[in-house]
């Protein structure tokens, strides 16, 4: 039965702890284990004041949860403001929602790419344009509205990833388990793994991984994995759990 999909099945979840919460309980709820063990640790940054007041803004682009969860805290009182919003997917818009924002626009794919994709960003000539991220975000999506004549694209950088450093006695405990999947769901968290388990690189290339593109799929490949990876259509909970129902039913 669907219910038990995942009976007998241990799948570690690589995101933070808060993050990875709503993933492993869909998961238990369908008879499955979950090991969460996070590859990523998420600290503010100081972002002081903004670069230009937010009411001068034509466009705000959030590209992650984190981004709402670690800037709202210097919102002008006045938001929300009567600008157009865009999430880069649900659970960012659900995290805007959470204070109050709705978000305007939700690409259907969850990436710049996606974003890109949008008509409205199509159409940027003399716009303003804010970018809520993490740092060392990448500059594909800042360069691509400056070419369609942005008259302005600010990057507001809130909070960083860092390393987590886990005792000795969680990777061993790790390690002694059986994984079904491992599933990892960002570029930066991927390299940590491989970073954490730099003394049982063996043990891991033989792991299943499920991943949210192509990109991570062959980077993993490069890297030495010996396991092909599922790849999910995008890092949605919801994606998750569709790619690895069909991989239960080897579809």
């Amino acid at each position: 039965m669907l219910s038990n999909i995942f009976a007998g099945q241990t799948i570690l979840l690589t995101r933070p702890t808060h993050q990875a919460l709503p993933l492993s309980q869909h998961i238990q709820a369908r008879g499955g284990k979950v090991i969460v063990f996070p590859t990523l640790a998420i600290d503010s940054v100081h972002i002081g004041t903004p670069l230009w007041p937010l009411s001068h803004y034509d466009i705000m682009i959030f590209t992650s949860a984190n981004a709402v969860h670690h800037s709202h805290h210097v919102w002008p009182p006045e938001w929300p403001f009567k600008k157009l919003v865009i999430a880069i997917g649900p659970g960012t818009a659900r995290a805007l929602q959470t204070h109050a924002v709705t978000a305007d626009l939700i690409p259907t794919k969850y990436s710049s790419e996606g974003l890109l994709q949008l008509k409205q960003l199509h159409q940027v000539q003399g716009k303003s344009i804010l970018i809520f991220c993490g740092e060392n975000n990448r500059p594909y999506l800042t360069e691509e509205l400056q070419k369609r004549g942005a008259h302005r694209v600010d990057v507001w950088a809130c909070y960083r990833c860092l390393l987590p450093t886990p005792f000795p006695h969680q990777i061993s405990a790790i390690t002694a388990h059986s994984l079904d999947w491992i599933v990892s769901t960002s570029q930066h968290s991927l390299q940590n793994l491989v970073t954490i388990f730099s003394h049982h690189l063996t043990w891991l290339f033989q792991q299943r991984l499920l991943v949210i593109n192509q990109s991570m799929a062959a980077w993993m490949m490069q890297r030495g994995f010996t396991q092909r990876a599922a790849v999910a259509e995008n890092a949605s909970d919801e994606a998750i759990l569709d790619c690895l129902v069909r991989r239960s039913f080897n579809l």
